[in-house]
């Protein structure tokens, strides 16, 4: 039996028209405004107090976990599915991906092109690339915000 874990199902689908990403982040927002006693707080305010991220940030995380994984081979795809520019980049991590260019605008939706750009920018100083738990630590401590619609 084969398993798909939430965060790949996030990274198979995620949306990048701002009607689409409201219409997801709405389901989170009617839900946390039901729970007793943050009825009258706002979404921020709930999801501060729930420990939540926001769903577009979560996702976010889940692609950049993902690029991980599969640049690092933790997860079994084909291997032309991320391609690394080398140990030849000047500025940067080591890790930085290849972008190819998109004729159309569903293709601005797949994982890689939609990671690429926010994958290359990160910091070699700021990211742990030495093993995924060091990773997903380091990735705590930036913020991701700047990327999103927030």
């Amino acid at each position: 039996m084969f398993l798909v874990s939430s965060y790949l199902a996030s990274n198979i689908w995620s949306p990048i028209q701002i009607g689409l990403i409201d219409k997801l982040k709405s389901v989170q927002r009617r839900y946390t405004k039901r729970i007793p006693g943050l009825e009258t707080l706002s979404y921020p305010e709930r999801l501060s107090l729930l420990d939540l991220e926001n769903l577009e940030l979560r996702r976010l995380h889940a692609d950049l976990i993902t690029a991980c994984k599969v640049i690092f081979g933790l997860l079994d795809v084909s291997s032309n599915f991320f391609v690394v520019r080398g140990s030849s980049v000047t500025r940067g991590h080591p890790h930085k991906l290849m972008l190819e260019h998109c004729d159309n605008n569903s293709q601005k939706q797949f994982l890689l092109q939609r990671i690429a750009k926010i994958w290359n920018s990160l910091s070699a100083a700021a990211i742990d690339f030495t093993n995924l738990v060091s990773f997903i630590a380091s990735l705590q401590n930036i913020n991701l915000c700047i990327f999103t619609l927030l």
